[in-house]
């Protein structure tokens, strides 16, 4: 197997990874929401870490391989890889930022994690928010279109968490 080879099966793995983790992370929201007891809360919150960690395996070989891809094939060319960086980007920092410190400020603000797991709905918006931005920068890697286009796939893909800020009561957002 050469270079390219690898670099584009690190890629479009490190994609699906991405995938799997917003679906491990929204089984586990969901999930964390219906808890009623102190065992499925545990477990549902042992998900949503697995789900991070997945994410973060996912980024590592996406970012890895659409790195040396962008280098060495396309010697950084073409609008649709920097829009795809920047993408990136904002995936994984929303991520973290939300998941990581967003829960911590949340469970310091109430005292309790499981209140800040389950009543807010910033984790929601984020999982929507995320789905979008991985779409579009799906989309923009295979279609290559040209720049306004991709800022139209990338606010269309905000609709999603649009939608479910619209929809959490107003007290927790």
């Amino acid at each position: 197997m050469n270079d390219y080879l690898l670099a584009r099966v690190l890629h479009i793995a490190g994609a699906g990874f991405f995938f799997l983790s917003l679906g491990v992370e929204w089984v586990s929201l969901r999930a964390l929401r219906r808890a009623s007891s102190e065992p499925e809360f545990e477990q549902a919150h042992g998900d949503f870490k697995l789900a991070r960690n997945v994410d973060s395996l996912a980024g590592l070989l996406s970012f890895g391989g659409g790195a040396y891809l962008a280098t060495t094939v396309w010697q950084w060319r073409g609008g649709w890889l920097h829009t795809g960086v920047t993408l990136f980007i904002l995936v994984w920092g929303l991520s973290g930022m939300v998941s990581g410190r967003g829960v911590r400020k949340l469970r310091e603000a109430t005292g309790d994690a499981r209140v800040a797991l389950q009543r807010s709905p910033r984790l929601l918006i984020a999982l929507a928010s995320r789905l979008g931005l991985i779409l579009s920068a799906l989309a923009i890697m295979v279609l290559k279109p040209g720049g306004a286009v991709q800022g139209v796939l990338v606010l269309v893909s905000q609709l999603g968490a649009v939608s479910v800020w619209l929809k959490s009561p107003r007290s927790s957002r």
